[in-house]
């Protein structure tokens, strides 16, 4: 009962293929595909054949979110100024052609034709104009996908799914999972936004709704780790109002891991200093992971907290968790060896300067003998386990990044 939709860029975020020659005469900027250039419309047509034919599906996304620049590059030099939501609907038409020509139902990202109405190009702008003559053009045979992960208060989303239905359809929603910014989930985010906007939809009558994860910056987070926010979509999905120890028994039953065990992982990132449920989304995990301690470019913002200490205590507390069985294990485990690298690694910095401000050649020496030493196993140990996870989900792809950030 599964069906899996490929889910692609056919105009902006493209950055990673147009930096190759074969695509020269073919950019608006270095992000963006060059629209009305006919070259871009055979390469879409073969990257959407690509995407679609081994599927099942004829539903297809065709992304087109973003195109922060869109119609101000090469675009611009070669048709003069031209509005956004024109040269938005010219594109989208030419691609529709081809989505037709092969039998497939479209969906398009929405915020460039609300980004078009907004004086301030904000997606999410409460002073932006969608014009009638817009909304009548935009094609029916596309659905709008409305994606939102940063508001918490439900009237929004009301309003902002309102905003979508003038086009003439009725929005898909793409909430998210926070996973994305660091090696912690974000619970406190991730359950707030999708309290309020998955309430908003059962009210609108929104059918479809996405659980979206995504990989910034090279995607240090337990894929497993998102589990508990699948079974938050789904608990929305399949009750009116939500339960959450009904969210408790039904994620055990599907995975047999501990509700609260899994919450706690937000304390990889909520460390002491930071307001209770990480509002503004700290990712000191990550920055106390990559940063190299001689620079200590961090040091000076978390100083005078007892890091180290709530990193041991962490590492006490996974590993323990990782010894039950669910499929929450594997990545309990990686965080047990996370935490006793960042039981060493967080003060680190702070630590050598404050023995060499001091002139303590002994201290020094004993970092330099014993405890770099023991970091360097407990980084090797990470690094092998999250190397093994890796190649099971990701297989190589994107693992030399993390190498060269192991430096091991």
């Amino acid at each position: 009962g599964i069906e899996l939709i490929p889910c692609i860029q056919t105009l902006a975020h493209l950055m990673d293929a147009l930096k190759w020659p074969c695509f020269d005469g073919m950019r608006d900027d270095e992000d963006t595909l060059l629209v009305g250039e006919e070259k871009i419309y055979t390469f879409i047509e073969q990257m959407i054949a690509a995407a679609s034919a081994p599927l099942r599906s004829k539903r297809i996304h065709i992304g087109m979110d973003e195109a922060w620049r869109l119609g101000q590059g090469q675009y611009l030099l070669k048709n003069g100024y031209q509005d956004k939501s024109v040269i938005m609907l010219n594109h989208l038409n030419r691609v529709l052609e081809i989505t037709g020509r092969l039998g497939l139902k479209p969906m398009i990202w929405s915020d460039m034709f609300f980004r078009a109405g907004s004086k301030t190009g904000d997606y999410y702008d409460q002073d932006l104009v969608i014009t009638p003559e817009i909304a009548k053009a935009y094609p029916k045979s596309s659905q709008l996908v409305y994606w939102d992960y940063y508001h918490f208060d439900e009237a929004f989303y009301l309003d902002w799914i309102r905003r979508h239905k003038q086009f003439g359809t009725s929005p898909v929603f793409a909430g998210g999972i926070w996973t994305w910014t660091s090696f912690s989930p974000n619970w406190a985010k991730t359950f707030a936004t999708t309290q309020a906007a998955l309430s908003a939809c059962k009210k609108e009558n929104v059918r479809e709704v996405f659980a979206t994860i995504w990989g910034d910056d090279s995607t240090e987070c337990a894929i497993d780790a998102n589990l508990l926010g699948l079974q938050l979509f789904a608990e929305h999905g399949y009750t009116e109002t939500f339960d959450q120890q009904k969210l408790a028994d039904r994620f055990r039953f599907a995975t047999g891991a501990d509700l609260d065990q899994v919450l706690e992982l937000n304390q990889f990132d909520e460390v002491p200093g930071t307001a209770a449920g990480n509002p503004l989304n700290f990712n000191a995990s990550k920055v106390l992971m990559w940063q190299d301690p001689l620079c200590g470019l961090f040091d000076k913002d978390l100083e005078g907290q007892p890091l180290n200490r709530h990193y041991a205590r962490l590492a006490t507390t996974f590993a323990g968790y990782a010894k039950n069985e669910s499929d929450m294990a594997e990545a309990f485990e990686f965080y047990a060896k996370l935490a006793r690298v960042l039981a060493i690694k967080a003060e680190l910095g702070l630590q050598l300067k404050a023995a060499y401000d001091r002139g303590d050649k002994a201290e020094l020496q004993r970092f330099a003998q014993a405890v770099l030493p023991e970091l360097a196993e407990r980084v090797r140990l990470l690094k092998n386990t999250h190397r093994d996870i890796w190649m099971r989900i990701n297989k190589p792809l994107g693992w030399e990044t993390f190498d060269l950030r192991y430096g091991l």
